[in-house]
């Protein structure tokens, strides 16, 4: 179809609008490139789809296939041995799982979208690539999951880093050289783990030197234990990119070898995405799909352009017997705009658009449209107004013909009047001698009796208020219009001398006529005026029949109202006794919680009080003879009088002097001078001291972790309550909670349980590789 007559008509600016309706670049693309066909059958079917995208859009509210992705070059990349990178592995994961789902969502009613789904069972399907690839991309590359040896590598490279700074942790424990740091932490530097070292000290702490503070007084040292472990982990982290760099081409490979299947769906998705866009814009626009006639007939009615805000709607019709339309009027009179709604709805519909009018609506499929609309003057070719008008009418005159809508605003302006009333004449008979379909607008009178003269061609107006001197937009058929240049004058203030000269210079044959279109015009307002006063009285009369209906209709509905009313009283009661019933079975679980609670702690505070009993009968440990440690340092053999017994150094003396010491599975802190030094040979048996018997025994029945998985959220906090009881008395400074991931119930009960709990320090989710959400890390105050 002509381009020129699509871009005078705004077609282009229609096609932006469809669109910005469409949810992927790829429906985009395809908006920008539609077309009107010129073949009946395929501009049935595409009205036909969008039909079905409305019945789609009305029933599901549309389909997900915003995620698809242009993967055009990636595929492209992929089939000649590229490698993609991560992220565009992950855009061909979603355009995948949108694909898919929007092939699920299509099922449920596939009979009533018939050719859309047709689209639909093309959508790629590839449910192992598409698992594959969920389960090895994250959002910040590949996941450990993405292959065994990339897992190993990646945890053997973090056991390393832990080890690592576990000993430059133990380091900067060592009071002997944490005085020579500048402060006690280990920082990154170059991708290396190092300690800052004051200056003067640098030889106390041999190692790699990686870089150094502003004022140079601090230097961030590599020790040399730390050197080797790092240039191994460093190693782990290669062998772990090249592992990446095989995942990403066997993906790539795995894209490649789909590419055609791919290439298909997203064949499928720009279609799909088209026809969906296309009913959007038609509800939008509250649009019609137009019938489609065999016999070039153009039948418009109450016809809006698609472009304007608040257009006034047109009816038109034409076929054979008239052919050409001559329309007359004022200027601003809605001329042009008429001229381009009939056009631009005919290219709207023969490119598969639902058209912005009224049921009864019908157009033909036309080969041509041939359009000559404004002004476009050519000062670089130096073409004045009629010459721009008659290039464009040569144009026309050569490819005129049956099919063919010819669309011609102000035919022969630009011109001397006789002499351009003439040649529209001739320009109006070759067009209506061709059998084309045409319509031209004027304000030659000649081309009005020509119209009443000819076979086949018909006057048309746009109506004109003479008295407030304003249009009404309004397309009449079947009388030509007048200009209304001398009332429009006089009324504007012209002087009557002047307007009345004019009406003598315009000739008594022309006054005659411009009167007799005026009077006719006049006594056409007048009878439509008694028609809106008859449609008025019959509407008043079918209203007052319709109010007998309607309050007929309410006294049959009354009872049902009344029934239905009882009825969601009746409903409400049964809902509002159910709510009670649930606040009071909730009530009765939350104090049995109580009760279970208070029987547990009663069982508690007896067995505590048997063991102080027994500690009453039985008589203290004795302190050991011997003096008390000269000092003590991590790893120190030790006697403990207050479990009497021999226990092992954990850690330096604090401020005031208290080490913590290990007694068999037993922790325990005590001041230098209450301990002494070890004999040597055996240590001798700790008397039956009723709480390290106890202690003793817990430390070896306590695990360090509990499952409640399974539980009620009230067992579960009752057997975690007595657990972080066996728990403490046992020593265990951290415990884990295994309650798992579920919905998170249980989770949310324990994390409530331990906010607050006095034997509690601190708690925190488990960690990769200590259960992440599904587990709970406990650090308990021992």
């Amino acid at each position: 179809m002509d381009e020129r007559s699509l871009r005078l008509l705004e077609y282009r600016e229609v096609q932006d609008r469809l669109a910005s309706r469409c949810d992927t670049t790829l429906g985009q693309g395809a908006a920008h490139g539609l077309a009107p066909e010129d073949d009946a059958g395929r501009v049935r079917w595409r009205l036909m789809r969008t039909a079905e995208a409305r019945t789609l859009l009305d029933r599901t509210g549309g389909v997900p296939l915003g995620g698809v992705r242009d993967l055009g070059p990636h595929l492209r990349r992929a089939s000649i041995g590229g490698t993609l990178s991560v992220e565009e592995l992950g855009e061909v994961e979603q355009s995948l799982s949108a694909m898919r789902r929007s092939r699920q969502q299509m099922i449920a009613g596939r009979e009533d979208w018939p050719t859309l789904w047709e689209d639909g069972q093309l959508l790629t399907e590839l449910p192992e690539l598409e698992q594959a690839l969920q389960r090895s991309l994250g959002p910040e590359g590949l996941r450990d999951e993405a292959s065994p040896e990339l897992g190993r590598l990646r945890r053997a490279k973090r056991e390393k880093e832990q080890a690592m700074r576990q000993r430059l942790e133990a380091m900067l424990r060592n009071s002997d050289l944490s005085r020579y740091l500048q402060e006690p932490l280990i920082t990154l530097r170059g991708g290396r783990l190092c300690v800052p070292v004051l200056r003067e000290h640098q030889q106390k702490i041999p190692g790699v030197v990686h870089d150094a503070s502003q004022t140079g007084q601090t230097l961030f040292v590599e020790p040399l234990f730390a050197l080797e472990m790092g240039n191994e982990a460093q190693a782990l982290a290669r062998q772990a990119e090249q592992e990446e760099e095989r995942i990403l081409a066997a993906f790539s490979a795995q894209v490649a070898a789909a590419s055609l299947t791919i290439e298909a769906g997203l064949a499928a998705t720009s279609a799909l995405d088209l026809a969906l866009a296309l009913g959007r814009l038609a509800q939008e626009m509250d649009a019609v799909e137009p019938e489609i006639n065999p016999g070039g007939r153009l039948r418009l009615m109450r016809a809006r352009h698609p472009l304007l805000r608040d257009a006034v709607p047109i009816d038109l019709e034409m076929g054979p017997g008239r052919r050409l339309l001559v329309v007359t009027g004022p200027n601003t009179g809605g001329k042009t705009v008429s001229l381009k709604t009939a056009g631009l709805l005919q290219a709207m519909a023969q490119s598969g658009m639902h058209v912005p009018a009224a049921a009864g609506t019908s157009l033909p499929v036309l080969r041509d449209i041939l359009c000559d609309i404004g002004d476009e003057q050519s000062i670089e070719q130096s073409l004045s107004t009629f010459s721009s008008h008659m290039t464009a009418i040569v144009d026309v005159c050569r490819r005129l013909g049956p099919d063919v809508l010819v669309l011609l605003d102000e035919i022969g302006a630009g011109t001397d009047p006789q002499e351009g009333a003439a040649l529209a004449q001739a320009i109006l008979e070759r067009i209506a001698a061709s059998e084309a379909l045409g319509i031209v607008t004027t304000h030659y009178g000649e081309l009005k009796a020509f119209a009443y003269a000819t076979r086949g061609v018909e006057n048309a107006s746009m109506a004109f208020d003479p008295e407030t001197l304003r249009p009404s937009y309004r397309l009449l058929q079947g009388a030509p219009g007048s200009s209304y240049a001398f009332v429009i004058a006089g009324r504007l203030g012209l002087e009557g001398s002047i307007v009345e000269r004019a009406r003598q210079l315009l000739g008594q044959e022309q006054l005659q006529l411009s009167e007799v279109l005026q009077r006719v015009d006049a006594l056409r307002r007048q009878l439509e005026q008694e028609l809106t006063a008859a449609k008025a009285a019959r509407q008043e009369a079918e209203r007052a029949a319709a109010q007998g209906e309607e309050l007929r209709r309410e006294a049959e509905s009354e009872r049902s109202r009344t029934r239905a009313q009882l009825r969601a009283r009746l409903d409400e009661e049964v809902q509002t006794a159910r709510q009670s019933l649930r606040l009071a079975r909730d009530a009765l679980r939350h104090e049995q919680l109580q009760r279970r609670r208070e029987e547990a702690l009663a069982e508690a505070r007896r067995h505590i009080e048997d063991v102080q009993e027994r500690l009453r009968d039985e008589e203290p440990p004795q302190a050991a003879p011997g003096p008390a440690p000269a000092g003590v340092a991590p790893g120190d053999r030790v006697f403990v009088p207050q479990v009497g017994q021999e226990g092992s150094v954990l850690s330096p003396p604090d401020e005031s002097g208290r080490v913590w010491v290990a007694v068999g599975s037993l922790r325990l802190q005590a001041a230098v001078q209450d301990l002494r030094v070890a004999k040597a040979g055996k240590a001798r048996k700790a008397p039956s001291s009723g709480w390290s018997a106890l202690a003793q025994e817990k430390a070896q029945t306590v695990q360090s972790e509990i499952t409640l998985i399974g539980m009620r959220a009230e067992e579960a906090l009752i057997a975690l309550d007595r657990y972080l009881d066996d728990a403490q008395v046992a020593g265990l400074s951290s415990v884990r909670i295994i309650h798992g991931k579920g919905t998170g119930a249980l989770r949310t009960a324990v994390h409530g349980f331990l906010q607050g709990d006095r034997r509690v320090k601190g708690h925190r989710l488990g960690a990769q590789g200590e259960g992440g959400v599904g587990a709970t890390v406990v650090e308990l105050d021992v």
